[in-house]
């Protein structure tokens, strides 16, 4: 009977390990041309369903096994205080948010929210039952490196112009790999090269050694995230400082694998400094010698700005997700002026933005957290009595925190990354050597029993609305994709079933309200009583939407325009005064009132917009095109071809200007 008990544990962590490796190979990979959000969503989607399997295999496992042939959590006070007190500041924030829809879900874009956090915690704490074993240990290490060449080497092949999957946007030239945003790239690499030029899971093969670590390298060079720059000279800067520790050189020939990488590491920076001398107009080369010219840069601003919020939410932050809300009164002109073609929905920079979403608590949560896994680590490095192997590993642990840390002082976390600080967290604590077994007893059976099946339903619900979350997505790119082949009622269905699916998501009703304001007010076959009934529910969604939005004043500044071409002019200048007031350059709402004056037959007030626009973003194509239009319509052609030849100088290729100027010629 011994026997059977054991293999049958065995079998259950076999299997529930499989499973934590899929959650670390499928969640940074997740992607798809098949949502309207390629990469946020169906990440999150990922971490749902895998984690949800991971976690109902193992809770099924110890609840339902007979004492003694279940697998074990384990525990450790001295470390897990701190997961908890990052989920704990979490919670309080989503409590006293402004908006606990979106605290606990998180906002359409980025996806992170309480509900990440939860599922992120469980996992960390959940990991300890599968990674007693040094095997499984070197074996997710290894996965999680196989998973970040993937990602390099798909970057690689974008920057050389090949994207298999068409997953990298027109506008974009840098790669995005399967991340969506080449900071994300260059901030997840930046995190498993220590643990790949290390060699911490153990890999055997001799190329493998060194093609894997210079894959990764090669796709962080080629993301030109500076940010992630700077993290690999902080990484080469710390382990050379460790290394030269007081009496550590003379092992070093003893421990092997740190002198190759000294020397790996000093003769990459040698011809990273060389390039630089010899060739400062290279486009990467570039980007490292920006970060000498960051006294303009708008994060300098951003932070600046935000800390607003701090002082108006200093205990429990506005909630998590709630930054772009929040940070909307505080939004200077200066700021504006500064970036006018980005919207921040985030502080930039991963303590900040802690501090500014969950206040004092969540900031100190969060540093704790990150201070007990450097302590950890470090202790592990100077231990001069545990294996070689184990001193590396720890080594390797400690450059990604440093690596990550410093990436995340001018940058911040996608899904991905935050997933990864987790697991290594959890690889962190399995070597300790402190851990205890979680025991079930008569005393807390019930109880336990009790949590673990209202956990289980809580992940299955979190299936099923992932689920949801899908498919209204889906619905809504074919909407986007209808609109774009000028199918309008196609394009209304498709968009009503994405609310009928998600009907929280703000983006998905405003969006519609946006798309029938255009419809109706553009469309001259239609009649009085139609467009009115049309306007009047694109007037209604929008208002709905506005409850979770990331932008107020933009819901404020589509509903005056929409009251304006139902004839309430005043309820519609009180609102525009408003909007204005609130963000006095807001380019794309001044071009859009140009359009309504100038139909009005109100053109002096139409090219006032225009020029106010144009006085700000001399570059702006929508205001040039608009002003060019305008031009046409009162025979200025003159005038037209100076705001086309603009356009032309910006973008050769634009359509709508090529197709005005044939009205010019």
């Amino acid at each position: 009977m011994k026997q059977k008990k054991t293999i049958y544990t065995e079998q259950s962590i076999n299997y529930s390990f499989w499973f934590l490796v899929l959650i670390i190979c499928t969640v940074p990979l997740a992607i798809t041309t098949a949502l309207y959000n390629q990469s946020d969503l169906p990440k999150n989607a990922a971490l749902i369903f895998t984690g949800g399997v991971f976690l109902t295999v193992l809770i099924l496992s110890i609840i339902l096994s007979r004492p003694g042939a279940s697998p074990k959590l384990y525990l450790n006070s001295r470390h897990d205080l701190f997961a908890l007190g990052l989920l704990g500041a979490a919670i309080l924030s989503a409590v006293f948010s402004g908006n606990s829809y979106i605290s606990f879900w998180g906002q359409y874009q980025r996806q992170i929210g309480l509900n990440l956090y939860i599922y992120l915690v469980l996992i960390y704490f959940f990991a300890s039952a599968v990674l007693t074993d040094r095997k499984n240990i070197t074996s997710l290490l290894l996965a999680i490196e196989l998973t970040a060449a993937v990602i390099a080497l798909y970057a690689i092949l974008q920057e050389l112009g090949a994207d298999p999957f068409g997953i990298q946007p027109n506008n974009v030239k840098r790669p995005v790999s399967t991340l969506g945003n080449s900071v994300f790239v260059g901030g997840f690499l930046i995190m498993v090269l220590p643990v790949s030029a290390l060699n911490a899971s153990d890999k055997q093969s001799s190329l493998l050694k060194y093609l894997l670590p210079l894959v990764i390298l090669t796709g962080i060079i080629v993301s030109r995230t500076r940010s992630a720059y700077i993290a690999f000279g902080i990484q080469a800067l710390v382990l050379i400082l460790l290394l030269g520790r007081a009496g550590f050189f003379v092992k070093l020939k003893q421990i092997r694998v740190p002198v190759k990488t000294v020397v790996i590491t000093g003769t990459v920076l040698f011809v990273l400094a060389l390039l630089v001398l010899l060739f400062p107009e290279n486009k990467y080369i570039a980007r490292v010698l920006s970060l000498t010219g960051e006294g303009s840069n708008p994060r300098l601003l951003l932070w600046r700005d935000s800390f607003s919020i701090f002082l108006k939410y200093p205990l429990f932050g506005p909630g998590l997700g709630m930054f772009p809300n929040a940070f909307e009164e505080f939004y200077s002109y200066e700021l504006r002026y500064a970036d006018t073609n980005r919207y921040f929905d985030h502080a930039h920079n991963n303590f900040l933005h802690a501090l500014y979403t969950m206040g004092a608590v969540g900031f100190a949560a969060y540093v704790l957290f990150l201070f007990s896994q450097f302590r950890q680590c470090l202790k592990g490095f100077l231990n001069d009595v545990i294996s070689k192997k184990e001193r590396i590993l720890y080594l390797s642990l400690f450059l990604m925190l440093s690596g990550y840390t410093a990436y995340g002082l001018t940058n911040f976390d996608d899904i991905s990354i935050l997933l990864y600080l987790f697991v290594f967290a959890a690889v962190i604590k399995s070597l300790r050597k402190d851990n205890f077994p979680f025991k079930i007893n008569r005393a807390n059976k019930l109880p336990v029993i009790a949590a673990a099946i209202l956990l289980l339903f809580y992940l299955g619900y979190n299936m099923y609305t992932s689920y949801m979350n899908l498919a209204a997505d889906n619905h809504f790119l074919k909407g986007a994709r209808s609109l774009a082949e000028q199918n309008f009622r196609e394009c209304a269905e498709e968009t009503n079933k994405a609310i009928y699916a998600n009907e929280n998501c703000s983006i998905y009703r405003y969006i519609l309200a946006l798309n029938v304001y255009r419809y109706a007010s553009s469309n001259t076959i239609l009649v009085e009583a139609a467009k009115r009934d049309l306007l009047e529910q694109a007037l209604a969604e929008v208002i709905r939407a506005k409850k979770n939005y990331i932008n107020n004043n933009d819901c404020d500044a589509l509903r005056s325009m929409i009251l304006f071409e139902l004839g309430r002019k005043d309820e519609a200048n009180k609102l525009r005064d408003s909007v204005l007031s609130r963000n006095s350059i807001n380019t794309d709402y001044r071009v859009s009132l140009a359009y309504y004056y100038f139909n009005s037959a109100d053109t002096a007030l139409a090219d006032e917009m225009i020029e106010s626009v144009l006085n700000v973003v001399p570059g702006s194509v929508n205001a040039l095109s608009a002003g060019a239009f305008f031009s046409i319509k009162k025979g200025e052609m003159e005038k037209a071809r100076k705001y086309l030849d603009k356009i032309f100088e910006r973008d050769p290729g634009n359509r709508s200007a090529k197709e005005l100027m044939k009205f010019i010629k």
